[in-house]
């Protein structure tokens, strides 16, 4: 990264938190780069001199949107205790945190042991049956009981051009949370974000684990991925 750009984007990161300390104690900040069409984003718990840091343009959404689907710190998850990702087999499992943003508001509740211990093949595949069950007519629902001690279930309703997400109680022992009941979003804005945040995942990790991504996404997130585009072309061949 060039002098200059560095130069820039501290900048831009001053005037936005106004001091050289560190980024709003609550959210990771997402900044572009329109002359290297390369986004960087400003951890929490950074000091001025490594503020920036290089990702994918597609890792966050930065839309005005209802809803927002982001990952951060992912790792491999294997009896090695090794979490690098090109350390990745067909066995192993990704975790992380993922940001699942409605109304300004992050969902919580969905890592077992914390929110940075989030299953993306799980989510990744629940995410993909919201989404199948919203385009499968203006009237949709998908539950999801996870089925681990304590944890709630997460209930998404479409109804028309709105939906809701509620954190509800689950079959084993977890409570609803009262802030989370019906939490209004856009389901034509899910189901977009639904889409770029599977396709960047899947980008992702054919760019740090080349040798089992596809097959890795194939068995882990299940789901099945139909675009919009994909169901006016399987409409219009009916005819």
């Amino acid at each position: 990264m060039s002098l200059s750009m560095m130069g820039r984007l501290r900048g831009h990161y001053l005037r936005m938190v106004g001091k050289p300390a560190a980024c709003h104690p609550q959210s990771t900040q997402v900044f572009h780069d329109s002359e290297s069409d390369i986004a960087y984003s400003c951890h929490p718990d950074d000091g001025l001199s490594q503020i920036v840091h290089p990702i994918s343009i597609h890792s966050v959404s930065t839309e005005n949107s209802s809803i927002r689907i982001w990952r951060e710190n992912v790792r491999v998850v294997n009896p090695d205790d090794c979490d690098q990702l090109s350390s990745l087999t067909l066995d192993d499992h990704v975790h992380g945190g993922l940001r699942l943003e409605i109304g300004g508001r992050l969902v919580p509740h969905l890592g077992f042991f914390g929110p940075d211990d989030v299953c993306f093949g799980t989510w990744l595949a629940e995410l993909g049956h919201v989404a199948k069950a919203f385009r499968a007519g203006t009237e949709g629902r998908h539950l999801f009981d996870e089925g681990e001690q304590g944890q709630p279930a997460f209930l998404f309703e479409r109804h028309h051009d709105s939906a809701f997400l509620s954190i509800v109680g689950s079959m084993y022992g977890g409570e609803p949370d009262p802030d989370w009941q019906r939490a209004p979003f856009s389901p034509h804005e899910f189901l977009r974000e639904q889409d770029r945040f599977r396709e960047s995942f899947h980008a992702f990790l054919q760019a740090e684990a080349p040798h089992v991504a596809d097959l890795w996404m194939r068995e882990h997130a299940q789901a099945p991925f139909i675009k919009q585009d994909d169901r006016d072309h399987d409409a219009n061949s009916r005819r």
